[in-house]
């Protein structure tokens, strides 16, 4: 017998020998797809959360912008609606009727000590406790 103490050990030790070479080279290989991939993956998740992220913030900057733009027409709207007014005493103002209103018990009320008349005004946005 030439084998396992024979003429042929060297040549199955070198076969082995090769062979745990090529399992340890296809492992790493093995290993470092897997790492490459989950990089990847990693690589491509983390994008696509910046993307989501960025889409967010896009998505809030239009919303602020068209709440902004909604309050801004309200607004204009609001000066634009005006009325003017005139008073038994004679005097006449264009006023906002959003901001302001008369009191039709208080308009042109008649202060006979001091002669004089005298108009409330109620702020509409402030209520009762604003008087002019």
């Amino acid at each position: 017998m030439s084998y396992p103490t024979g003429r042929f050990r060297a040549l199955v030790d070198t076969f082995a020998v090769e062979c745990a070479r090529t399992r340890d080279r296809q492992d790493e290989a093995r290993r470092q797809q897997a790492n490459e991939s989950r990089y990847q993956e990693e690589d491509r998740r983390r994008r696509q959360e910046e993307m989501d992220r960025q889409w967010a913030d896009v998505r809030r900057q239009r919303e602020q912008d068209e709440q902004r733009r909604a309050e801004e027409e309200r607004r204009q709207r609001e000066l634009r609606q005006r009325t003017t007014v005139g008073s038994a005493s004679g005097w006449t103002l264009n006023y906002s009727t959003n901001l302001l209103e008369i009191s039709p018990r208080a308009n042109d009320q008649f202060d006979p000590q001091k002669q004089t008349y005298t108009t409330i005004w109620h702020s509409r946005m402030h209520g009762e406790q604003v008087v002019m």
